[in-house]
């Protein structure tokens, strides 16, 4: 109904979020695994980066003029409200800095839950 109301404008006021869980990893790159080495020293062994037991979670903010936000929480598997609180406080900065003007008028925060498939 606000939408036949207010037409295209209505679209400016959503915001979008995501979150996943993803593990850290900082893998080496080949480029980085390079080092100047004699003809006659031994060659480094190769081994397979595997993820990390440590999870980060990321949440990602967007609306019509693109990315606002990413947000990643690191502490624990445990989210609760005051981590929530925190991300939208970081979320009013980001809105501060890129989107005054829609600070003054409603904002609506839509969740969107993206389904993985495994490959």
């Amino acid at each position: 109904m606000r939408y036949q109301a207010e037409g295209v404008s209505f679209l400016h006021h959503i915001v979008a979020r995501s979150e996943t869980w993803m593990h850290h990893v900082t893998p080496e790159t080949k480029k980085e695994s390079m080092s100047w080495k004699h003809p006659s020293s031994l060659c480094n062994k190769k081994f397979k980066t595997v993820p990390s037991a440590k999870k980060v979670m990321v949440t990602v903010f967007w609306d019509h003029q693109g990315l606002q936000l990413v947000d990643f929480h690191t502490r624990g598997a445990t989210v609760n409200a005051s981590i929530y609180c925190a991300t939208l406080d970081r979320l009013h900065k980001a809105f501060r800095r890129k989107r005054q003007a829609l600070l003054s008028e409603s904002v609506l925060l839509a969740y969107l839950r993206i389904l993985h498939s495994r490959e």
